[in-house]
C-alpha cells in the first residue's frame, strides 16, 4: 500500500473513531448529568428502572444493565476516540448496539418503524474499526517528537 493511501485510510479510521466514540460519550454523559431537581443518583435510578421495565430481561438484570450502560458508553466511547484498546472498544460498542437492536424488537422493521435503524449503520462502523484497527493516528502510536 502506498504511503498516501495508508494515510488516507488512517484519517478515515480516525474520523470514524472520533464520531462513533463521541456519540457514545455524549449518550453516557446525557444519562448521568443532573437535570432540574434530579441529582446523578436520581438520574441513574430512573434510567435503570426504565431499562428494567422495557428490556427483555429479568428485572434484576435489566436494572444492572441500566446502571452499567451510561458508564460503559462513557468509558468505552472515550477509549475509542483516543485509540486505546481500539478493536476491543469497537467490539464492545458493537455488542451494545446489538443489545439495543434486540431490545427494540420489531421497531426496526420497515413496516412498523423507520426505514432502517441507525443502530445497524453504527454497527457497520464498529465492524470496520474492529477489522482495521485504530490506524496511524491513535494515542498508542504516540511517542516522543523528533
Amino acid at each position: 500500500m502506498k504511503p498516501a493511501e495508508s494515510n488516507l485510510i488512517s484519517v478515515a479510521l480516525l474520523l470514524n473513531r472520533i464520531l462513533l466514540g463521541t456519540l457514545f460519550v455524549l449518550a453516557g454523559v446525557r444519562k448521568l448529568l443532573p437535570s432540574g431537581d434530579a441529582n446523578i443518583l436520581d438520574k441513574m435510578n430512573g434510567f435503570a428502572s426504565r431499562v428494567a421495565s422495557q428490556a427483555p430481561l429479568p428485572e434484576f438484570l435489566g436494572k444492572a444493565y441500566g446502571y452499567a450502560l451510561p458508564w460503559g458508553e462513557l468509558i468505552i466511547g472515550a477509549t475509542l476516540v483516543l485509540g486505546l484498546f481500539t478493536r476491543l472498544s469497537a467490539i464492545l460498542i458493537g455488542l451494545m448496539l446489538l443489545s439495543f437492536i434486540i431490545a427494540m424488537g420489531p421497531e426496526w422493521w420497515p413496516e412498523s418503524g423507520p426505514a432502517f435503524s441507525k443502530h445497524f449503520i453504527l454497527l457497520t462502523l464498529c465492524l470496520l474499526i474492529a477489522a482495521a484497527g485504530s490506524g496511524k493516528f491513535a494515542i498508542k502510536h504516540a511517542g516522543p517528537m523528533k
